[in-house]
């Protein structure tokens, strides 16, 4: 590895060893060893150094990588329970709720009066089911004209 002129250093080998692990600051390379500035202000020369901006860098990244967040509550628009009447105006084909898509066979339920038995969401988004249908449809908030 390449060191500049007052990269911040960390010492692996040096001869004595009684300077091992301690920061330090690069000053030059002399052939096949290092000089470096101590804390202290006395110049050493090591066999073996490594960069402490990389392990910083790498000790941050690994402990915004551990960090846990919290899944973020699925907030619905109606409960288990809630009795909702189903919009007169859905139209065969359309979708709603941007993944419920209105089917021909549920034309037989507009206008009418319904029970939701879940709240669900997958990785398209929320939906609900219905009593009505014994649960065989999924349904958007869009689709529901009030809740009584």
């Amino acid at each position: 590895m390449k060191f500049k002129e007052g990269d911040k250093v960390r010492i692996i080998a040096a001869v004595p060893s009684t300077h091992n692990g301690e920061n330090a600051t690069f000053v030059k390379m002399n052939g096949l060893s290092y000089t470096v500035l101590l804390k202290k202000g006395s110049i050493w020369g090591c066999e073996e150094i490594e960069s402490l901006v990389d392990k910083r860098e790498q000790a941050i990244y690994k402990r915004l990588c551990n960090i846990k967040r919290p899944k973020p509550k699925v907030v619905m628009k109606f409960k288990n329970g809630s009795i909702v009447i189903i919009r007169n105006d859905l139209v065969v084909g359309n979708t709603y709720e941007g993944h419920c898509t209105f089917e021909e066979c549920m034309e037989q339920y507009k206008g009418k009066q319904a029970v939701i038995t879940e709240c669900n969401e997958d990785r398209n988004g929320k939906y609900y089911t219905l009593d009505i249908d014994n649960r065989e449809y999924s349904w958007g908030k869009d689709m529901f004209e009030r809740v009584i």
